[in-house]
């Protein structure tokens, strides 16, 4: 990456007149993050490269070329900006926006082999894009607060799943990557296992709702406390002129923290005359769920973390006209190199968001499975994942696996499993070693083909030269169980410069 250091002096004085003029007319303390200082540095990569394929199958063979360019401009740097009293022994107010900043992003990616600059310059952009995580506005006397607008809310249940050490990667659909570090290509980058290998037959969040979106306005009230927080809030899902058939939401948040590094959270929320603004199936409902989930985290050395945990969520319709549903999960994590460790791998996420260690995850889930049977089913998750690099737990030896099995015991019951071990020589050569095992699924995921498959890919990743990598492989995908097509197998060489 390269390092762009200058920023436009116009935009610098605006925002610096801007902030004088703010603690001009702010007398009352502020929070620490309220002034915006402006970003020092920004990022551009680039890559291309080229592939040459060629199919065992009917001794086909070509080339693809693909090139990718981005440019990242952090205005701010990311911090939580706003409004608070240094002690509210009076009544005050905190407003307080998490987590915001300013960012420019820009993103070009284009296939073949020819680049001329005004494609080049066809950029698909969002710039100027003002990013945060929450904004919470409260009336504060002591230990008691009004959130008068926020929008933290207790009005969803999603205490228990079934979790894998890549639950971020599986999570791609609900990332917004604005912090992008390799200009590679989207249809490429994320997920490329494709987890969780079993789709959604692997049950991860059987009771998981959320009806924020569903509310015109919401306000609550709560206790803070060093070692228990609670909010209650109340929610309509119209304003008081259109909520004819007074349809509300009722919600509870609370957690405890009995002893350092452990937590425990409760919530409970309930739906009162929602018959006309909710249904699934054709049945109209009123919402009730509830749940629980606690987590403990024990070093187990200078850096390594065990972090068991256990939940329960539960649904019920106040019609009666739908199904009951309880999902309870229990497993624990493992990280080898500290829980705030995050790194990204080629072949599974470019995003820096995988952690390094293990996690065996289960559940047991009621509720309809795919096939519309009404019972109680059980799944398992096995992950891990090292880094081949001088860190491992064995020099230089990197790995990583998925296990999954859904509804084990039952005649639906299936498995897939996915690995890979690869060893780093010289600091430049990469052997490595892929294998996976999978019933394949329809196109649109709903159900089995009945075919099971077993890919198998062996290869070696070099960087003989800084910045250029070459990634050569064979792979071979072959039916194992069904009426699929045998393979012969394919080998490609992969030629990259990334910067």
């Amino acid at each position: 990456m390269k390092r762009i250091n200058k920023l436009f002096a116009v935009t610098a004085c605006m925002f610096i007149a801007a902030g004088a003029f703010a603690q001009e007319e702010d007398e009352a303390p502020v929070h620490e993050g309220y002034s915006m200082e402006l970003a020092k540095s920004a990022t551009i990569g680039v890559e291309a490269g080229t592939t040459f394929e060629y199919d065992l199958n009917d001794g086909s063979s070509g080339l693809e070329t693909k090139v990718g360019i981005q440019f990242y401009l952090p205005l701010f740097d990311k911090t939580d900006r706003g409004v608070v009293e240094e002690t509210y022994a009076q009544p005050g107010v905190r407003l307080v926006v998490k987590d915001m900043c300013f960012q420019w992003l820009e993103s070009y990616f284009t296939t073949g082999g020819n680049y001329a600059q005004d494609n080049v310059n066809s950029w698909s952009s969002r710039p100027l894009v003002l990013t945060y995580g929450d904004i919470t506005a409260d009336l504060v006397y002591k230990n008691v607060f009004l959130q008068v607008a926020g929008t933290t809310h207790p009005m969803e249940t999603d205490n228990a799943s079934i979790n894998s050490i890549f639950d971020d990667v599986m999570d791609t659909d609900d990332r917004w990557y604005l912090k992008k570090q390799y200009a590679l290509y989207s249809n490429t980058r994320y997920n490329k296992l494709g987890l969780p290998l079993l789709g959604s037959f692997i049950k991860r969040d059987a009771v998981d709702t959320d009806y924020s979106d569903d509310v015109s306005g919401q306000l609550g009230f709560g206790v803070e406390f060093s070692k228990f927080t609670a909010i209650a809030k109340a929610a309509s899902l119209y304003s008081g002129r259109d909520n004819d058939e007074n349809e509300w939401l009722f919600g509870l948040d609370s957690e405890f923290y009995p002893v350092e590094d452990m937590s425990i959270s409760v919530n409970a929320m309930a739906g009162l005359h929602c018959e006309n603004s909710f249904s699934y199936n054709g049945s109209s409902y009123n919402p009730f769920s509830a749940g629980i989930s606690a987590d403990y985290k024990i070093k187990t050395g200078r850096k390594t973390v065990l972090k068991p945990y256990v939940g329960f969520d539960y649904f019920k319709d106040l019609e009666g006209n739908l199904d009951d549903t309880w999902e309870a999960g229990i497993g624990t994590y493992l990280y080898t190199r500290g829980e705030d460790f995050l790194t990204s791998h080629r072949d599974i996420d470019y995003d820096e968001i995988v952690p390094v260690g293990f996690s065996l995850g289960a559940n047991a889930v009621k509720n309809k499975n795919l096939y519309g049977d009404d019972d109680v089913h059980a799944n398992l998750i096995f992950s891990a994942f090292e880094l081949a690099d001088r860190k491992a737990v064995v020099k230089n030896l990197g790995y990583f696996v998925e296990l999954e099995m859904c509804d084990i015991g039952g005649d639906d019951m299936h498995t897939a499993v996915a690995g890979q071990i690869e060893y780093l020589l010289g600091g430049k050569y990469l052997p490595y070693v892929f294998g996976k095992y999978y019933p394949e699924l329809s196109s649109n995921g709903e159900h089995m083909t009945g075919d099971n498959y077993v890919d198998v890919k062996v290869g070696c990743y070099m960087t003989p030269v800084q910045y250029f990598s070459l990634d050569v492989s064979y792979q071979l995908s072959t039916c194992v169980e069904g009426e699929g097509d045998d393979d012969k197998g394919l080998i490609s060489v992969a030629c990259t410069i990334r910067l």
